[in-house]
């Protein structure tokens, strides 16, 4: 049996709930809990492995922008790793628009709440000023008046 690379595990992941929730027609909302709970995870993985990675390098001395430009520009990098970094940068693109689109929705519906409490605000001081129906109108007869 062999064993993966952990990063095309992690790639894969990404890529499959991207396309979970680009997929996903409903209001966000109602995105599954499972889909949450996997994405809360990967960020979880994603930013530990982060971390080692810039620990690592920087106890190395090693500046990663310009190995990074130099291995994918390199013309001894193996089509395979050149398609491994391919799909990393378009499954970052995408992660990116998404989240971009999202905290966009999410914005809009936290003003939308906000409007809306000023608005209900507004109509209960408003109900509050308008006079009761039953003041507008005088009564007839008095409290010994016998109706008919």
């Amino acid at each position: 049996m062999t064993q993966k690379n952990p990063l095309h595990l992690l790639l894969a992941e990404a890529a499959h709930l991207l396309q979970e929730l680009q997929t996903h027609d409903k209001p966000i909302k109602e995105i599954p809990p499972e889909v949450l709970q996997k994405l809360e995870l990967l960020k979880q993985t994603i930013d530990i492995f982060t971390e080692l990675n810039q620990r690592t390098y920087e106890a190395a001395g090693i500046d990663i922008e310009t190995i990074s430009r130099d291995a994918i520009n390199s013309p001894n990098l193996p089509q395979k790793d050149k398609q491994f970094f391919e799909r990393a940068n378009k499954i970052e693109h995408d992660a990116k628009n998404i989240h971009d689109h999202l905290s966009k929705v999410l914005e809009s519906k936290e003003k939308n709440k906000e409007k809306e409490k000023k608005t209900k605000i507004k109509k209960k001081k408003t109900k509050r000023h308008i006079p009761d129906e039953s003041k507008k109108f005088k009564r007839l007869g008095d409290s010994d008046w016998i109706s008919v």
